[in-house]
């Protein structure tokens, strides 16, 4: 089954070691229409904080429980690049943003247009 990604706004986001917030946005690489980056809003854990997470670090998603799972500590969350200074069409290939937040193009990224798998 497949659902449109912006479905997944508003979902809970957990980690490994407990909640870290909410689906905010999904970011796409717009020449390839594949989902680069998660967007999480922790402004209940981490006030002000809307970080970047891999589509790699995705697990399935829960729509009964309207939650995604991810492979995460709350940790790596905390030190996860804040989508307001980390990503722009410049730094998309730098090294530490590839470290942070893994591979530019994840497992969803055959998908395209907006669907992702559940």
């Amino acid at each position: 089954m497949q659902r449109t990604a912006s479905k997944l706004i508003g979902y809970s986001i957990g980690a490994i070691d407990g909640d870290i917030g909410s689906v905010d946005d999904v970011l796409f690489d717009e020449k390839l229409w594949t989902v680069r980056y998660l967007v999480a809003d922790t402004a209940k854990w981490l006030p002000g904080r809307r970080v970047v997470i891999s589509p790699m670090a995705l697990g399935r998603v829960e729509p009964d429980e309207k939650r995604l799972p991810v492979s995460l500590t709350k940790k790596q969350v905390e030190n996860s690049p804040d989508v307001d200074s980390r990503i722009s069409p410049a730094n998309m290939t730098d090294p530490i943003t590839i470290i942070m937040v893994g591979p530019i193009i994840g497992r969803w990224g055959c998908m395209g247009r907006g669907d992702v798998a559940s």
